[in-house]
């Protein structure tokens, strides 16, 4: 089913993005130390440049037709006789380095803080994509237990048609052959009849 297809390739995406969001983490702690010497920021902020980048793209990525991390409104998957309501999975990006950057031990102090709580929030948007998981895997439950009642229902209906037709058949052969027993005993009473007046 799509739903579940979805919900994993959300949960991937979003595992890699707290992946990445670690290092970056790590990086704004190092980067905090003002013993570094100018060469050693400016690696680190290409490298946390470089991170803020992958997880600003994986927030692009789309399934059928809906992006799989972004703050859109609430999703609905419409399924036979059924629709869900999905909470919507939210990827927080940081766009430029105006917004989060290690270029100064200040800018590290204030990455380290943003951080914590991007990372905290992508704890709840798992929480999201699990609710949604289990919708569609209880909503796949009751659409397989609709198709075994609709087969049982199914198979049940042609058993008993089969001992209709059966019974049917039964009755015929015994009023076939009480008949012929009724024949041979008139044949019997005839052939009697005729000795005695003969």
């Amino acid at each position: 089913m799509h739903l579940v297809t979805q919900g994993q390739m959300q949960e991937g995406y979003l595992q890699t993005a707290i992946g990445k969001y670690q290092r970056m983490a790590v990086l704004a702690t190092e980067a905090s130390n003002p013993m570094l010497n100018g060469i050693e920021r400016s690696n680190m902020q290409t490298e946390f440049d470089r991170l803020r980048e992958d997880v600003h793209e994986m927030r692009q990525e789309s399934f059928n037709g809906h992006k799989l991390l972004t703050d859109e409104e609430q999703q609905e998957a419409n399924l036979p006789n059924e629709t869900l309501a999905l909470l919507a999975v939210n990827l927080p990006t940081f766009v430029d380095s105006s917004s989060l950057s290690v270029d100064t031990v200040e800018n590290a102090a204030s990455a380290i803080a943003t951080l914590d709580g991007a990372l905290q929030n992508l704890s709840a948007q798992r929480a999201n994509v699990g609710s949604n998981r289990a919708q569609a895997e209880i909503a796949m439950e009751r659409l397989n237990r609709k198709v075994a009642a609709a087969e049982f229902s199914f198979a049940r209906m042609s058993d008993e048609e089969m001992i209709k037709d059966l019974t049917t058949v039964a009755r015929h052969k015994l009023t076939s052959d009480a008949s012929m027993a009724l024949l041979s005993q008139a044949r019997g009473i005839n052939r009697q009849l005729t000795e005695t007046l003969l």
